[in-house]
């Protein structure tokens, strides 16, 4: 378990409210997350700096290899080959 990245959930939360229109979801595992939201321009100018802080003041940084803020439908690699939005299933 990393005790680490405890406090990030609530962060979201706090700056993020679910009765807010911008859609911010975390899903982690261990010392691996992924955090969605509702546009390009949210994630980069919003949640990643306010990660960045929150890695910073434990000693921790962003890996810019394995940082990518890319659209749902492209997919994206976590914990296992790759995860892409299929959209609905008939």
């Amino acid at each position: 378990m990393n005790l680490t990245l405890d406090g990030m959930e609530t962060l979201l939360a706090d700056n993020f409210p679910t009765h807010s229109r911008k859609l911010v979801r975390l899903t982690r595992f261990a010392d691996d997350f992924i955090i969605t939201g509702k546009s390009q321009e949210l994630l980069e100018n919003e949640v990643k700096p306010l990660i960045t802080v929150f890695l910073k003041e434990r000693g921790l940084q962003l890996s810019e290899g394995k940082t990518r803020i890319t659209h749902i439908n492209e997919g994206f690699d976590f914990l296992t080959p790759k995860a892409v939005n299929l959209g609905e299933q008939t």
